[in-house]
């Protein structure tokens, strides 16, 4: 058994992560501003808890929770930084403000956090500081819907999106806040690193887009079988299309394509023949 402290966990991922260890008996010291969602939440997690109404921008608040942690529990095994905040809007229309309440709140609580604990850390010689982030920190989804407003002032007509690999999540992700006609998404990255386990599908089954996969049948990235069970659950219209012997890049082995008696080119127009059909579906 641990004592976790976990930040941002009155909702999201901090609430979740709170519940699920809670199950498991360790001791939690919860920190969010929203002191009733975050005892809502309390109530909930089913081990020793306490709760600590924090605003995680002030470096004053982060050293009183883990003061209150150690007054609890004696010791902090597990540190969380999970609080965090984003703006999706472009980026030209983002204020000082904004920027400051971002930085301060995606930033500044991750470092008070860890200037808090670490000191607690190294005397133990032991403990564990944990910095959750986002996909959007690694990709900037705000550049790609401000490209799409900006595209669909120039054009009247439907707009489609379409993404290989990691740039078809993209398509996803920037669906979900912007209407566009369709989703053609060429070799989507299921499982992340290939894992089985670690399943890219959330933004699928919250996609109200109609969508058309593309995928290669030795994509590792991508197993039909786990593609076709969410394929199943989604809510909105999907479409697939199999490119056989094809890899995540929807390439053919050469020894696939003699046996064809057939090019990569030839393979590639059949792909496009199949986009043109979901798009001019008449």
């Amino acid at each position: 058994m641990k004592t976790i402290v976990i930040t941002g966990a009155s909702s999201g991922i901090g609430a979740a992560l709170a519940r699920h260890l809670g199950r498991e008996g360790h001791n939690l010291v919860l920190a969010s501003r929203r002191a009733a969602t975050l005892n809502a939440v309390a109530h909930e997690v089913q081990s020793h808890v306490v709760t600590v109404c924090t605003d995680v921008t002030r470096r004053a608040d982060v050293n009183r929770l883990c003061d209150e942690a150690l007054r609890a529990f004696g010791s902090i095994d597990v540190w969380v930084n999970n609080a965090g905040r984003g703006i999706t809007r472009p980026v030209l229309e983002l204020t000082d403000g904004e920027l400051d309440e971002m930085m301060a709140v995606n930033v500044k609580s991750a470092l008070y956090g860890m200037q808090a604990v670490v000191p607690h850390f190294i005397a133990r010689r032991r403990g564990h500081l944990i910095n959750i982030s986002s996909f959007l920190g690694r990709v900037p989804i705000a550049t790609h819907r401000s490209a799409l407003v900006e595209a669909c002032k120039k054009s009247s007509g439907p707009m489609f999106l379409i993404g290989k690999s990691m740039g078809g999540r993209i398509g996803c992700h920037v669906a979900l806040e912007e209407k566009v006609a369709g989703l053609i998404c060429l070799g989507y990255p299921l499982c992340g690193g290939g894992d089985r386990t670690k399943l890219r599908d959330k933004v699928l089954r919250e996609l109200q887009t109609p969508i058309l996969f593309v995928q290669g049948t030795r994509d590792p990235l991508c197993p039909l079988d786990l593609l076709e069970e969410v394929r199943s659950q989604m809510k909105v219209s999907n479409f697939l299309y199999l490119v056989e012997d094809g890899d995540h890049s929807l390439r053919l082995t050469k020894r696939g394509l003699a046996a064809a008696g057939e090019t990569q080119d030839d393979v590639d127009q059949r792909i496009l023949a199949a986009i043109n059909k979901f798009v001019n579906p008449d």
